[in-house]
């Protein structure tokens, strides 16, 4: 029987199965990579190995968690020194501290001083005995000294800087093959995590974008650039709510990074979910605070805040006015869907008292002519006109409820035609809003810009610095 591929099969006959090999077989050494040696048996499922120690219950660890297995009886103690030395070789290839890796190279020598392989245990500290004394750090994988490894990461740089360069100019192929030159010389390098994100998210590879800027926020958790692009993306993949909590991890470490605050200002304004959300509030109020020391810094520049944007003082001047008979219109429309709301409501109130008092009417009516044939009876000389009037009134009521009830389904298809027609003219409306087209996008940070923040889009800042101002230091 192959132990190690067997097919899945299940449960209860695993069970059986195991009991009855623990009865007739020799149990295995089994050792895994975290220390542990397990005398018992073994089988394959999928991708994971089912255990049966001679002692205690079955559990199972992942394929890749095993070492080492010696079929068959119990390991003779050179077999445990070899799978031994295995589990500090794979240790060993986990580490990044040599003075550790002698300690435990020493500690196995010590443990098992006829090991049979004692010799490699031997040459294995050599190495790293002369790793410590030429001051090697262990980097990319490789231990070099501290000179190489500063080679490696200017290497990476310069492969870095010319990836941002080709993601600038279009060239997002080209940008990705260098920057994947960069990681390969220097693989902890988050700038180059976060401009391969940038770069497949422009190729709109979204999913591929966010495991890049979650690889570089798991080495650099308050990178402000990786936060900001992780949200931007997971605004793009349906996990806005998520965005929100990614924008106020940014905004709590640099509120005073305008390009920030305007991919959040266009964030809360094509927010399509609960605006009732606490993540939405809370960072709408977080935003605000900020936002209004922004604002104050710009204006000592000529820029004004506009929905998600900024724009210079004569745009302001023109925009408010604009805006300001926008939300005039608006307004009125607003005011007139109302009356014609508040019309459809009389007149359902009206049909529905209609409706409730017509049977009583009806009612009525038959009483007051039932009484009066009555006193005719008695006396045909009697005087009914009170009887006759209480007729009349009893009449006109029906008659005027039955009215209200037969001009109901009138009145109700004018005002609904009514309503969809101010609803059809609120849309083309609000295709006017000045604001509408300064609700802006929301922009991925490159590394660099979360010191040097480029200016808003489509402000000529070269142009403001003419008039005798400076660009806004943020």
């Amino acid at each position: 029987m192959n132990r190690k591929f067997l097919p899945k099969v299940v449960p209860l006959f695993i069970a059986f199965l195991l009991g009855a090999i623990g009865v007739t077989a020799a149990a295995d050494t089994i050792t895994l990579k975290d220390g542990r040696v397990i005398q018992g048996q073994f089988i394959r499922q999928g991708n994971d190995f089912l255990i049966q120690p001679d002692q205690g219950g079955s559990f199972t660890v992942p394929v890749s968690d095993l070492a080492r297995v010696v079929l068959g009886g119990a390991a003779t103690t050179q077999q445990t020194a070899t799978g031994d030395w295995q589990y500090t070789l794979y240790q060993i290839s986990r580490e990044t501290d040599a003075g550790k890796i002698i300690n435990d190279i020493q500690a196995y020598m010590k443990q098992y001083p006829n090991s049979p392989d004692m010799k490699d245990a031997q040459a294995t500290l050599a190495q790293y005995v002369e790793y410590q004394a030429q001051g090697y750090v262990k980097f990319a994988g490789q231990w070099m000294t501290p000179a190489d490894q500063d080679k490696l990461k200017a290497q990476a740089q310069v492969q870095l800087n010319t990836a941002i360069k080709d993601y600038q100019n279009g060239a997002l192929t080209q940008a990705q093959t260098d920057v994947q030159k960069s990681l390969t010389d220097d693989p902890t390098n988050t700038n180059a995590m976060i401009v391969e994100g940038v770069t497949e998210f422009r190729l709109n590879e979204l999913q591929n974008a966010l495991t890049e800027f979650n690889k570089a926020l798991r080495l650099d958790p308050n990178n402000i650039a990786a936060v900001n692009d992780a949200a931007i993306a997971s605004y793009q993949t349906n996990m806005q709510p998520h965005a929100l909590l990614e924008y106020q991890m940014a905004l709590n470490q640099a509120a005073n990074n305008r390009m920030l605050l305007d991919n959040i200002a266009s964030a809360l304004i094509n927010y399509q979910g609960d605006q009732t959300n606490p993540l939405y509030k809370n960072l709408q109020m977080s935003f605000n605070t900020a936002d209004e020391r922004m604002q104050t810094i710009m204006a000592q520049q000529g820029l004004y805040r506009f929905a998600a944007s900024w724009i210079d003082a004569e745009q302001k001047s023109q925009l408010e006015a604009q805006e300001q008979e926008f939300e005039q219109k608006k307004l009125a429309l607003q005011n007139s869907y109302d009356g014609v709301v508040q019309q459809l409501q009389a007149a359902v109130t009206g049909y529905n008292n209609a409706v409730s008092a017509l049977p009583g009417l009806q009612s009525q009516l038959n009483n007051d002519q039932a009484a009066e044939y009555d006193e005719l009876n008695d006396n045909p000389f009697a005087d009914t006109s009170s009887y006759d009037q209480a007729i009349a009134n009893d009449q006109t009521a029906i008659s005027q409820a039955q009215t209200t009830i037969s001009q109901f389904p009138g009145l109700q298809a004018k005002f609904q035609t009514q309503m969809s027609s101010m609803r059809s003219e609120a849309q083309v409306l609000m295709q006017s809003d000045p604001a509408r087209g300064y609700n802006g996008a929301q922009l991925m940070m490159l590394p660099g810009d979360v010191n040097n923040v480029p200016p808003p889009v489509g402000v000529n800042m070269a142009q403001i610095a003419h008039q005798g101002q400076n660009p806004p230091a943020v």
